[in-house]
């Protein structure tokens, strides 16, 4: 999606180099993706200021807040955004308290039901979908006090600029998200899922757009993961069927008795087992 979305339409802008970003700046990090972040944090000199975003009390599911100083390692810590992309980057007019709240405030979001949900805004993997979908409204409300937010991904750096970056709130209440809008996110997620498994597996698929193409064939099959788009394409590498899906594949595909995964194992295992004929 954004390889070919018109990206200075949603204020973003690609660029091969990082950024330098001013006044405060932070990280908004899920710290699964980042190996020993904490132990990261404390060997900063001065240690680096940071919490959980969602408190203590919520530690073990809680994205980490780190306030960035420009004493730290520096190029190990883009390295590591690079090598795995595990949140983002933001420069703010706010101090860290009041960074905490306004991150806090955007990380949840209630439903066109009036459910409450959660949005990883800060997720490369949805950022995104979150800048292109949301109305400039939303989005004000949404990244009040934030300049610029900041991300790695597609061997890229992409910034967001806060066209209304900071405006006076008397009363914060939820964003409201319609049932167009998340439909959207969903759509352009998926988009990008699928360019991130073309991406990776494009090097071992000569022609251009190849692993994109075999990825929209399993569609059909409607996937409901990523390691199931992934099984597919590497079923149809392993088995010599890059051109196109064989009709003895689609039968056995079709058979929707057990799940997509365990369908693709099976044609697998079949295949190792030369069971089957192409």
């Amino acid at each position: 999606m954004l390889r070919t979305c018109k990206l200075d339409e949603y204020s973003i802008v690609r660029h091969l180099e990082y950024q330098a970003m001013t006044s405060h700046r932070y990280a908004i990090i899920e710290p699964s993706l980042f190996d020993d972040l904490l132990v990261y944090v404390y060997q900063q000199n001065p240690v680096l200021e940071w919490d959980y975003l969602l408190g203590h009390e919520l530690k073990a599911r809680s994205p980490i807040i780190i306030k960035l100083t420009g004493n730290e390692s520096h190029d190990d810590f883009l390295n590591r955004f690079i090598a795995q992309p595990s949140g983002s980057l933001f420069s703010s007019s706010l101090d860290f308290k009041a960074f905490q709240q306004q991150a806090l405030y955007a990380y949840t979001f209630i439903k066109e039901s009036g459910n409450k949900a959660t949005l990883r805004f800060f997720d490369p993997r949805v950022i995104s979908s979150v800048l292109i979908a949301l109305k400039p409204q939303q989005l004000s409300q949404m990244f009040n006090g934030m300049l610029s937010i900041q991300w790695h991904q597609y061997g890229s750096w992409f910034v967001f600029q806060n066209t209304v970056p900071s405006t006076q709130v008397e009363e914060m209440h939820s964003i409201v998200i319609d049932n167009t809008q998340l439909a959207l996110m969903d759509e352009i997620r998926k988009s990008q899922l699928l360019e991130d498994i073309s991406h990776q597996y494009q090097p071992i698929l000569p022609p251009p757009h190849q692993a994109m193409d075999i990825l929209l064939d399993a569609d059909k099959y409607n996937p409901t993961m990523a390691q199931e788009y992934e099984g597919y394409l590497r079923m149809r590498i392993d088995t010599g069927c890059l051109e196109k899906e064989p009709q003895w594949m689609s039968i056995k595909l079709e058979k929707n008795d057990i799940s997509l995964t365990e369908r693709i194992k099976g044609i697998h295992q079949q295949v190792k087992n030369q069971e089957l004929i192409s």
